[in-house]
């Protein structure tokens, strides 16, 4: 049984484009610690109850529901997996198909069943990925530390890295000048052992885009901030002498600059949202963007990941709200948020405080949509 951790965008859009009658989606509360993992399973097993009710009442087949206990059956009795748990579980399943993620985020215990995935909350994991990379610089050793959500911070091999300033300097030195220079060189001696560190950095972290945030004493963080070539480095940083701070507190270390940088991103988003909106470029009206959803007009949609509005929406854009959140329903934002990243929108999951205006869903258009 495939047991996946944090979900690619293309993950969550194969999951996004899926219809299969009968889907059922799950999202179970749960956590490091053993008695946390053993309250998730209470929580699933009643999640299974419900799910087999749903179905039931949704008209599905014996064998589909059969289907289902035997599946979730098979993650209660899974004991090495409930060992590794994350903040949250997510599992989706369909008459043919089981897919499962542990992820880093905390979500409110759900079952959804529908003819497609309940995706929103999952969006918020690769809205906030929670990964980066830590540079933890001293004169006497250098380390690349990658930091992920729920994993121990691990050092990452960079080929050719300079291991420390005093080797660094007297490489291909002869003996006897080694140790025959002037402190009136300091900082030049500096600005060279950063530029080697960034040279070797650089191919490592490119391709990746994460927060390269730097861990130094001032001095030699600001030598490696005149050398960087690097576009997505930090502008907070972690101070101090870091000789000796093992990867797992240097990423705990990293974790509020994380948060820093994800507020300020979100930010600007709503600061453009707002531009877009007084130039009739953007809306917080739900109809409006389930229009420009249906348009394929979406550039940016920011949705409120914790709220969640029973009805349907239909290819033209109306929408049809319903008393019932039942498998007839299967959620309008959900269905906008679809539409959204069909487009290649970029798509925002945040929570309430963080949406303008206190709005359910906010988005920016790339032509208007009336």
């Amino acid at each position: 049984m495939p047991h996946k951790d944090i979900p690619r965008r293309q993950d969550i859009e194969a999951l996004a484009s899926a219809r299969t009658p009968h889907s059922v989606s799950i999202y179970t509360p749960s956590g490091p610690l053993p008695e946390d993992a053993e309250k998730a399973r209470i929580t699933l097993k009643n999640q299974v109850r419900d799910a087999a009710t749903q179905l039931k009442e949704a008209g599905a087949p014996a064998g589909t529901i059969e289907h289902l206990e035997r599946v979730l059956d098979g993650f209660m009795s899974d004991a090495p997996f409930w060992k590794y748990q994350a903040q949250s579980l997510a599992i989706f399943i369909t008459p043919d198909d089981v897919q499962s993620y542990r992820l880093p985020n905390r979500f409110t215990a759900t079952v959804d069943v529908a003819d497609r995935f309940y995706i929103k909350p999952l969006m918020r994991t690769i809205t906030f990925p929670q990964s980066a990379f830590v540079l933890a610089m001293a004169q006497n050793s250098v380390r690349l530390i990658r930091v992920t959500a729920d994993q121990p911070g691990e050092v990452q091999e960079v080929p050719d890295m300079p291991t420390d300033m005093e080797s660094f300097l007297n490489r291909d030195v002869p003996e006897r000048q080694k140790f025959d220079r002037g402190e009136h060189d300091d900082a030049v001696r500096v600005q060279q052992f950063a530029a080697a560190i960034n040279k070797a950095v650089y191919p490592v972290v490119r391709a990746t885009k994460l927060p390269l945030i730097l861990a130094s004493a001032d001095t030699l963080a600001n030598a490696y901030k005149r050398a960087n070539a690097y576009e997505y480095l930090a502008p907070e940083m972690i101070h101090g002498n870091v000789e000796g701070v093992s990867p797992d507190a240097l990423a705990e270390k990293a974790r509020p600059v994380l948060d820093a940088l994800y507020a300020a991103e979100i930010a600007e988003v709503v600061d453009h949202f707002k531009a877009r909106e007084g130039q009739l470029m953007g809306s917080k009206d739900l109809e409006t963007v389930a229009l420009g959803a249906s348009m394929h007009a979406i550039d940016t949609l920011l949705v409120d990941f914790d709220q969640r509005i029973a009805g349907t929406l239909a290819d033209d854009g109306t929408v049809t709200y319903s008393e019932a959140d039942d498998a007839q329903n299967y959620g309008v934002v959900d269905e906008i948020l679809r539409r959204a990243l069909v487009v290649n929108a970029r798509v925002y999951a945040v929570r309430a405080a963080e949406m303008p205006d206190g709005a359910t869903v906010a988005a920016t258009f790339r032509f208007p949509v009336s």
